[in-house]
């Protein structure tokens, strides 16, 4: 990137320099080549950590709107958390964040001047923060496609949906034009064999899509996938060998259903929900070879997953311990390919909770700080 950003980090400062713009709400944490999501609404359908963030294989970063109104973060050094703490500043909405190779992982927030923000880290230290470009109406997601790329997506002012492309000597800014559709949910972002992909609820509740494909600049014309009506914020993944877009969403009637693109056609199907119907927004992962979780919170406040390894095997309740809002997820570790399952929510006392998968079995709900998180 340029001289500011790759000269910038305050070596063995993790706090970075005061930003004018300030952050609210979400965690978001990052992960190689998986998407983020982008605009703020209701509590029920934000997630404490957006999107979870690996690096290097062992390492872990959460963000989230930190109880200042500030980007706040932790990090999972390989053995043992740090503790929380503020990036400064403040912001609108929740965070997003993307790693595109190792030591460097960029967070990117709505200021409240309206201005996209970014702030890297490159294995030592933070840069602080430096401003991409104005007309932010809603918050950013973020994926990393390739070495060296990025592709941060946002609501504008004019109701399109711009796109911060860094194409790895210098950003560009291309559009979604989406003004007539309206984008009535966060978007959703994946990177597939470097494809971008973009999913997003209009304001007919209908699924949208826009894809752009590797080494070009410009975006689709927005389609719609699925009609729905669908509810809260879809979740995206990139599955299997052939890295095949799915997306999981709720419903109007409370349940389940994943979009799927198979043979150049979008296909829709419904997986039902524990009792009658579940809370929030699901969170997906492709992981292993062949495998699937989409986790979500039940209504009695629980935990729970359906988990697909070649085929469906019904609801089940992880944890029956009640927690508020929606789960974000990351497969990641040493592994090739990655089998490590580390689920995160906002805890019973409101503190970042986490539900590990070891291998074999869930280890019960295990906060990452004393923090409590708006």
């Amino acid at each position: 990137m340029d001289k500011r950003q790759t000269d910038g980090v305050r070596k063995g400062s993790m706090t970075g320099r005061l930003m004018t713009p300030k952050v609210a709400g979400a965690v978001a944490t990052a992960t190689l080549l998986l998407g983020g999501v982008g605009a703020a609404h209701a509590l029920e359908a934000t997630p404490i950590v957006p999107q979870p963030i690996t690096v290097n294989g062992n390492m872990l970063f959460n963000f989230m709107h930190g109880p200042d109104n500030a980007p706040w973060y932790v990090e999972w050094t390989g053995s043992a958390w740090t503790a929380e703490q503020s990036l400064g500043g403040a912001l609108i909405g929740a965070p997003a964040a993307a790693s595109w190779g190792s030591n460097r992982v960029d967070v990117f927030v709505h200021g409240t001047d309206g201005t996209l923000y970014q702030n890297a880290w490159q294995g030592s230290g933070f840069s602080g923060w430096f401003p991409l470009g104005g007309g932010v109406a809603g918050d950013p997601v973020a994926v990393s496609t390739a070495f060296n790329r990025y592709d941060v997506l946002y609501p504008n002012v004019n109701g399109d949906i711009t796109d911060n492309l860094w194409n790895g000597s210098q950003w560009l800014f291309p559009t979604i034009p989406a003004a007539s559709i309206g984008v009535a949910s966060r978007i959703t972002v994946i990177g597939a064999l470097g494809v971008g992909w973009a999913f997003w609820l209009g304001n007919n509740g209908a699924l949208y899509m826009s894809s752009r494909e590797s080494g070009t600049t410009t975006w689709t014309t927005p389609r719609s996938v699925a009609n729905g009506p669908f509810t809260n914020n879809p979740s995206a993944i990139a599955w299997g060998p052939q890295q095949i877009p799915m997306v999981f969403i709720r419903t109007s009637s409370g349940t389940l259903a994943w979009v799927q693109l198979s043979g150049g056609t979008w296909t829709t199907n419904f997986l039902g929900a524990p009792g009658a119907t579940f809370q929030g927004s699901p969170a997906g992962v492709a992981w292993n070879t062949n495998h699937i979780n989409i986790f979500f919170i039940g209504n009695d406040g629980g935990l729970w997953n359906e988990y697909y390894d070649g085929n469906w095997h019904g609801f089940s309740e992880i944890n029956s311990t009640a927690v508020s809002g929606p789960p974000s997820v990351v497969n990641w570790g040493t592994a090739n390919p990655p089998q490590g399952l580390t689920v995160y929510m906002r805890g019973p006392a409101g503190r970042l909770a986490e539900e590990v998968w070891n291998g074999s079995q869930w280890n019960g709900y295990f906060a990452v700080g004393p923090t409590i998180f708006p």
